[in-house]
């Protein structure tokens, strides 16, 4: 298996980075991309893709961060990073900062521009903001990603797709009153699934509530599985390789 988005520089997780990978390599998953969302995490970042083989990284300025800007010039150096597979967080947050939205356009039209540059895939964030997502992302049309932690709506799914991006389930499809995001994923092509923790946020059940780990995105991926009436295994084939095809960059160092 393969976390797809997580936070392993996070406060909660990073002073046992150790215990973390070996609980996650117990239950077979066997690659994480960890999200940088602030400059300042950036020493965390470099020394956890320097000291574990199979923790990848991506890096973007977070919408929630309404008072952080960043240039071209300075994303594209982070990105040229070996292990940097993937920009963002990007996107908008209209749910935490409805009154930032010019901010967090201008800054998501940046991780847009250097993903059209640099051939990365895009990271996007996206919360009470479907239409406005869209609408900015068909702006740049040659470039693709990932909706990480989809919440969104059938419309939204529907026109994510369209553009070319892929769609990543997280441990909110486990919650009892997820029916709706649940039956949306059941309309998603396999070939564009993704699975993550978003760790250490959102634990799926039945440890909902509790810091959430790497580990845990086995609960993802049976209650994705069972939502696709595949089995799990067929599942984590697929989803892995959906991984490699959009994180092109991740197979040149495994």
């Amino acid at each position: 298996m393969i976390d797809s988005h997580c936070h392993v520089g996070f406060d909660e997780l990073k002073e046992n980075i150790d215990g973390y990978l070996a609980r996650a390599q117990s239950q077979s998953v066997q690659l994480i991309l960890t999200v940088a969302c602030h400059e300042h995490q950036l020493s965390d970042l470099y020394t956890i893709l320097e000291n574990y083989p199979t923790i990848f990284g991506a890096f973007g300025v977070h919408p929630q961060e309404n008072k952080q800007t960043i240039s071209i010039e300075r994303l594209k150096e982070i990105v040229q990073h070996p292990k940097i597979i993937g920009i963002g967080e990007t996107g908008f947050d209209l749910f935490y900062e409805p009154d930032s939205f010019d901010h967090q356009k201008h800054n998501f039209e940046i991780h847009a521009q250097v993903a059209q540059e640099t051939d990365l895939p895009l990271i996007i964030h996206s919360r009470s903001a479907d239409a406005q997502t869209i609408d900015l992302l068909k702006n740049f049309k040659d470039i693709t990603g990932v909706i990480h932690c989809f919440t969104g709506s059938a419309d939204f799914a529907k026109k994510a797709l369209d553009l070319g991006y892929y769609i990543s389930a997280s441990g909110i499809i486990t919650f009892k009153k997820s029916q709706e995001l649940r039956d949306i994923f059941k309309t998603i092509p396999l070939d564009r699934l993704l699975i993550e923790t978003d760790a250490p946020y959102l634990a799926p059940e039945p440890y909902r509530g509790q810091i959430n780990e790497s580990v845990y995105v086995s609960k993802v991926l049976e209650k994705l599985a069972e939502i696709k009436d595949i089995s799990p295994q067929e599942l984590d084939k697929i989803t892995t390789q959906n991984f490699m095809n959009l994180f092109k960059k991740v197979r040149e160092k495994i």
